[in-house]
């Protein structure tokens, strides 16, 4: 057996270097029972291979299939919707498994469909996290800050609240990460950015020179404005996939900044003590220092440190600067009023040439959309409040000194 077997072999390697055959006809013949036997030999090893590998196939796919069934059974946070899209991905990869070829050439295929469960336990612990996150910022159970009223009541904020309840499902975006389509501001902000720089483009044109190019930017300024108002009257067009990060950070950025205006209410009441007990004047140089090092951190809520009202102010940063501008002119702030006289008619109706409130809001918008921008106005802002307690206690404690020397009455 072994010397026949030695023979097939060589043959073998010799058919594999010549055109004709290594043996004729009659010779195959005359192997008779011998080469019958190594046939059904070399057919039993063959099935016994492919039983092995079944087999393996067959224990790779039962554990695929029990940490499948854990990641669904144990995801107690998922709602029923959000189990749903996980099991409809589950299956379509329990197809592709079932459909690997056997042994080494299916194996990739195998592991890659098993490091897919990985991708769907990082997103039964993100969604999880996500709603544990959001449940809390409600009602600043986490003493982090509470969202927003202005974001609960949005079309944003009904759309995460849907999230929250399993309304809005969880699902894939075309690179297979897993997250939610939700209403998105940050599409209007684009397309208001991309209009912005189009009409930038356009006034540094002339019609003389640049005719078409003109016409050409006005027909895409035309489409954007379109693209708008379409967002404004259906929703369904400002909605796209978002990350869990992405999730997480909106969420974080529409809570009230507790920790910041803790901050705040903290130092401006020391900087009264001070002044009352100590008589300190305060330093405008070191205060507006330390206001910039207190609300430029990474940890700082900038969105909450402009629109929100925090403790101790009357007003946001926002509203004050609004009002501020609404009292001056046009002229004081280099703008020739008779050039827009025609798009902002004088509202007090006094010729006083006021900034109207609408610019005044749009200026604001403009000035606030850039932090680097916006910080310095930030720092006197927050800087004269706190000098303004410091004048407070200043003020109290020369109230006491009058109070303690003053003549008795007969």
């Amino acid at each position: 057996m072994s010397q026949l077997s030695s023979k097939l072999i060589e043959g073998a390697g010799k058919a594999v270097q010549s055109s004709g055959p290594v043996m004729s006809r009659k010779q195959i013949k005359d192997l008779g029972r011998a080469g019958s036997k190594l046939a059904d030999s070399i057919n039993n090893h063959i099935k016994k291979q492919q039983k092995v590998k079944l087999e393996e196939k067959e224990f790779a796919y039962k554990e695929w299939g029990k940490a499948a069934q854990k990641y669904l059974s144990e995801s107690k946070d998922l709602s029923d919707a959000d189990r749903e899209a996980l099991f409809i991905d589950l299956e379509a990869d329990s197809d592709a498994f079932a459909n690997t070829k056997l042994g080494r050439k299916g194996e990739k295929e195998r592991n890659e469909l098993m490091g897919n469960l990985e991708t769907i336990t990082n997103a039964v612990t993100n969604v999880a996290d996500v709603k544990d996150f959001l449940a809390k910022s409600i009602k600043n159970q986490d003493g982090d800050g509470e969202l927003t009223n202005s974001f609960k009541t949005s079309i944003m904020g009904v759309d995460y609240m849907q999230l929250l309840n399993g309304d809005i499902p969880i699902s894939k975006n075309e690179n297979g990460d897993w997250g939610a389509v939700l209403f998105n501001p940050q599409i209007k902000k684009d397309l208001q950015l991309k209009k912005e720089r189009f009409e930038n483009d356009l006034a540094l044109l002339n019609v003389e020179d640049n005719g078409p190019e003109m016409l050409d930017i006005n027909e895409q300024i035309k489409e954007i404005n379109n693209f708008i108002e379409e967002g404004d009257l259906n929703p369904d067009s400002n909605r796209s996939w978002m990350s869990f990060q992405d999730i997480r950070s909106t969420i974080w950025e529409n809570k009230f900044d507790a920790a910041s205006s803790k901050a705040i209410f903290t130092h401006a009441n020391n900087i009264r003590v001070d002044a009352l007990e100590n008589g300190t004047d305060y330093n405008r140089d070191q205060g507006r220092y330390i206001t910039r090092m207190m609300l430029s951190g990474d940890n700082v809520n900038y969105r909450s440190i402009v629109e929100d009202k925090h403790a101790g102010l009357e007003q946001s940063f926002e509203d004050a600067l609004t009002g501020y501008l609404h009292s001056l002119t046009y002229d004081q702030l280099n703008i020739n009023y008779d050039d827009i006289a025609a798009f902002d008619p004088d509202e007090a109706g006094d010729g006083s040439r006021t900034i109207s409130m609408d610019d005044a809001e749009i200026i604001t918008k403009k000035l606030t959309s850039s932090k680097e921008m916006a910080m310095p106005y930030i720092e006197i802002f927050f800087s004269n409040f706190f000098e303004n307690q410091s004048r407070a206690g200043l003020q109290e404690r020369k109230d006491k000194s009058a109070l303690l020397n003053a003549e008795p009455i007969d």
